[in-house]
């Protein structure tokens, strides 16, 4: 009898942990992200979604956040990540998650 309360214990004790561990991995990856990532990824993808990945539509400052702040110095990389963005969309929020 005793054994077989043991056992429920750790059954309990072994599913708690499992359902932990299943929460913290499907939270969403911004959680972690700092504040200004955040905005960046934001600004990202109104610069995207305003000129559709064309980067001939861009303002002058635009293209100045995006090879400066971005892609660290590299037009190539730019224009990729503002080509993938106006792909892909804006970041999704989680459901539940209030409006931001």
């Amino acid at each position: 009898m005793k054994s077989r309360l043991t056992l429920v214990v750790l059954i309990v004790a072994l599913a708690a942990v499992a359902v932990a561990v299943n929460l913290r991995a499907c939270s969403p990856p911004s959680d972690n992200l700092p504040r200004e990532q955040v905005q960046r990824a934001n600004r990202l993808h109104e610069i995207a979604r305003r000129t559709g990945g064309d980067w001939n539509r861009l303002t002058p400052d635009e293209k100045q956040f995006l090879v400066n702040e971005l892609a660290h110095g590299n037009e190539q990389s730019a224009r990729m990540l503002l080509w993938g963005a106006s792909r892909q969309g804006p970041p999704s929020q989680p459901s539940g998650a209030p409006a931001r």
